[in-house]
Formats: C-alpha cells, structure tokens, sequence
C-alpha cells in the first residue's frame, strides 16, 4: 500500500527499558514511561530528514485510555515535517475517536486563516516504530514556549528578575481544565474552576511555586469577573477580538468539551503595553464537528435535544441549563458577554466566512487553511492503510450517527439559507465519515451565517445605498440591482441589506426608482 500522507515519521528505539523492549510497547504500559530515540522523517517529495529523539513519551486525558495511543515528542535539534516551521516538541494526536481523522485539523488550520495567535500547524502523517506501522496520526507543534516552538515570543522565565526575585508582572500560558490532579501544577478560581499553569510550570520547592500560582489566580479571577460583569468593559482585561475567536471556534463546532477543558488562554502585554488574556492555542477538537452524542442525561439537565445537528446554539447553554443563569462555565460566559456578542457577527463575516469559503472552494492547496478536497488527497491513502491495518471506524456508543444529513448553504450575495429537501447518505468507510464532517462543518457554518447576518455591520461601513461597493453613488448602482432584481448579477453581503430601498420589505423595481430618485435629488 502507498499513503498520501504529507510526511511519514519513524521513531525507533528497540531497547526502550534496557530489558529489549521495543519502543511503543514500553510506552504504552504506562503514560508516566519515556524513552530517547532515533528517527527519520521522509516528506511526500522523497526528501529524508534524520533526527535524535530526546524524549517521546504518552500523552493525553481521556484519549491516553483509547488503544491507539497519543505521543508527544521532543527532538534533540529542530526538524520540520512537511513543510512546516522548525520546531523541537510535537505533539502526535492519534484522533482515534474522530473516523474523519480531520476534526482538530479543520479547526486549528481555521484558527489560523483567522489571524489567532498561536495557531498550532500540523501535518498528516503515517507513524511508523522498529519496523512496526502504527497508523495514521496527526503531528502538530505541541502547546510550548520558546523560541522555536509554538509560544515562541513567550518567556517561561519571565516570572523571574535578573536578580531572580519574583517579577511584579510576567506572561503566562493557563489552561481551563477540570480533570486537573494533584499531579498538575493548578489551582482553584474563585470561581470554582480548575486552572493548571502550563507557562511557567514550577515544582514544590521551586523558588516563586506559590508567588506564581497566587499572581495567577487573581490575574484570572480578574478576568473571569469581568466576562461575567455586566459593567464591566473585557476590552480592559482581553483582547476582545481574540476572545470572540475562541468562543466562535468553540460554538461552530458545537464542542463537547466547551469551556470544561483543553480552553487555553495566555496573558502578555498588548502592542501598547497593556497586560491583557488572548484566547489562544486552540486545542482538542476531535469531540465536536458533529462527531458526538453527548451525555444524555447531561443534555437533559440543560434542556438542548439538538447537539448533534448543526442548528442550534450550544456554548450558551453547555453546563447552565436553557432556565437557569446559574453557572461558571467560562465560554459560557463568554458566550454571553455584551462586548463579544457585539463582535461576533462582524469577526464572523470578516475573518470567518472568507476562510470557510475557501474551505468549500476546489484545489487551494496554498495559505493557512485549504479546501476539504485538498485535505481528502493528503489523507486518503494513509486513512486507508489506518482503518485497514484493524483501528476502528466506529469506536464506540459515544460516536454520533455518520449516515445521512440534510445539507444547509448560505448564499452570500443574497443572504438566503437553504437546507436540502433530500438527505445526503454516507458510505460506512473513511470516505463517507469525511464527506459527513466536512459537510457538517459547511452546513454549520451556513446555519451560523443566517442567524448572524442581520447583525452583522461592517468595520468599514460604505457610502448609503452604494450597492455595487466602488465609493461613488450613481446610476451604476441602480444598474446594479436592476441585474439583481432580473437575478443577471449579484451583490455582496451588504449589499444585499441595502437593497430594499424604500423599507418595504420587498426588493423589486419599485426600489430601483427610489434609488434613482435619490440618486437624482
């Protein structure tokens, strides 16, 4: 068999334990179990890379206790792996609960053709250990700081002064993580939440361990009460823009795991000095893009019966309840503070829509975000040697049904949201369960367009009634909507809000005179 993997990585050390061991049988007795190694990395051109391993050990919560297991890996010096940026630590997602194999991908590439900070890239990859195929995986820059790694303009030791007292402010990378152990480095928000510190992560008896968890704790507090606070004004204590990003992201895929875990957030100085929470990395995406069902129970308290469809709101209701106010769900809060509901529709139709459209577009194999096609060729060799080396489509009553769906589109130039009459049914093999996320992904998209379009408003707002948008108001605009009233052209989005000229709810010829009326004087 021959993948169409992006790179393929061997990693191999046939000693691990110094008992004869080979590597991934060592690893996969326990998470806690590391080992160095050697490896080669061979892109899609032939080209092969040679590196030491440093360290390779298990990672992950829920998804180390799945039997295709999660790895992450340091190199001893940086490598790249198909095409991407020179890094040292990776972290090697087995996505064994996402039969798409694509749903982190999808949304970390989105992250990224939206301009959020630290975007984690990634790559397809087939993972191979002495002498052993151990199936697809997706390898992507592990949430670290460093020059050369995701965080790289974050410093670890920046919580120290030179004189190695504690510093009065300092950057931090936290995470919103309600599995947190004993073993973490965390602590409890006055909130209720659980908060580890992955940037700086200090040890009992390290110098600062307290002072850095407790400078922590009230930087996040702070945060947390002005998310929740009617009052208070979030672009005092984030940047808003990112913020929205992130519960944007959360509520396109309708994640599980929303606002409970895997939420990460850094603090660090703004371009004019301010100390402010930037919603970034995103991360852990493989339970949402339609693949979940959800706890039933779970959904019953909070009264939503529609989690796995791609209609309706979700981060708005995760873990409060469609009644009740009462909740510490952070992207819930989010969800529902006044600063980013005001931002949502305009971040949604100005960075969101046009990525997406390359999403739904052919051959963009180029940028930070490519069309589905484009990620289907990369992928469907390798999902194939995956799923026939004896991992699983279907792994288990958590994985929501993948065999049809009425496909939803948004007309852009008209501002209508259709959904298809006929369902769409889907092969019970890779290629269906991929056509049925990334057609989960657009109709999701499409359902959030319609329900945010008639809030949108842009950054930049153009003239009054400039319908064909080129900065003068004349007889080609009436010309403009004459071809879109007789459907010969189109208008953009804003465009199409002002066409009703005379505000009476009907676009027709009757609007064409009113705007030669006022074209007129």
């Amino acid at each position: 068999m021959k993948s169409t993997a992006e790179s393929a990585v061997y990693i191999n050390n046939d000693n691990a334990d110094g008992n004869g061991t080979e590597l991934i049988t060592y690893l996969n007795r326990d998470k806690s179990n590391s080992a160095s190694a050697t490896a080669a990395i061979i892109d899609a051109d032939g080209t092969i890379e040679t590196a030491d391993v440093k360290k390779i050990k298990g990672r992950g919560n829920s998804t180390w206790g799945k039997a295709k297991k999660p790895y992450n890996v340091t190199f001893k010096d940086n490598v790249t792996i198909g095409s991407m940026d020179k890094c040292k630590k990776f972290s090697m997602l087995a996505n064994y609960q996402d039969d798409s194999l694509s749903r982190n991908r999808f949304l970390y590439d989105l992250s990224d053709a939206v301009d959020m900070p630290y975007a984690s890239d990634s790559r397809y990859v087939d993972f191979y250990s002495d002498g052993y195929y151990w199936g697809s995986y997706q390898m992507c820059q592990k949430i670290d700081t460093g020059k050369t790694n995701l965080l790289s303009d974050i410093d670890d030791k920046g919580y120290l002064n030179d004189d190695g007292s504690i510093n009065k402010n300092f950057e931090f990378v936290c995470e919103v993580d309600a599995s947190a152990t004993d073993d973490d480095y965390h602590f409890t928000s006055s909130s209720g939440n659980k908060i580890t510190l992955k940037t700086p992560e200090l040890a009992p008896g390290d110098k600062g361990y307290n002072e850095v968890k407790n400078y922590v704790k009230n930087k996040f507090d702070s945060f947390y009460n002005a998310i929740k606070s009617s009052t208070k004004n979030l672009a005092d204590y984030a940047d808003v823009d990112s913020v929205t990003k992130i519960y944007l992201i959360n509520e396109l895929g309708k994640n599980w795991d929303s606002g409970v875990s895997s939420l990460y957030f850094t603090y660090k100085q703004d371009e004019n000095g301010n100390w402010k929470f930037y919603g970034s990395p995103v991360w852990d995406y493989d339970n949402s893009l339609g693949n979940a069902k959800g706890v039933e129970w779970d959904l019953g308290n909070i009264g939503v019966n529609d989690y796995e469809q791609y209609s309706g709101w979700w981060c708005k209701y995760k873990d409060k309840g469609k009644n009740s106010n009462s909740t510490n769900n952070v992207m819930n809060l989010i969800s529902r503070n006044k600063n980013v509901i005001k931002a949502a529709p305009q971040v949604w139709f100005e960075d969101f829509v046009p990525a997406l459209k390359t999403f739904m577009s052919s051959g963009v194999s180029e940028g930070e975000i490519y069309s589905s096609d484009v990620y289907y060729n990369y992928l469907k060799g390798s999902a194939e040697m995956n799923y026939k080396s004896g991992w699983l489509l279907n792994t288990g009553s958590w994985i929501a049904d993948h065999s049809k769906l009425n496909v939803a589109t948004f007309d852009y130039s008209t501002g209508k949201y259709t959904v298809s009459n006929t369902a769409t049914k889907y092969s019970n093999n890779f290629d269906g369960k991929y056509n049925y996320c990334a057609d989960w992904l657009t109709s999701r998209a499409a359902w959030l367009s319609n329900e945010m379009y008639a809030d949108y408003e842009p950054s930049n707002p153009r003239i009054e009634n400039d319908l064909n948008n080129d900065g003068i108001l004349d007889v080609r605009d009436a010309t403009a909507l004459q071809l879109y009233i007789a459907e010969s052209a189109t208008l953009d989005i804003e465009g199409v809000k002002m066409a009703d000229i005379n505000k009476d709810g009907i676009i027709d010829v009757r609007d064409v005179t009113a705007l030669q009326q006022i074209i007129a004087q």
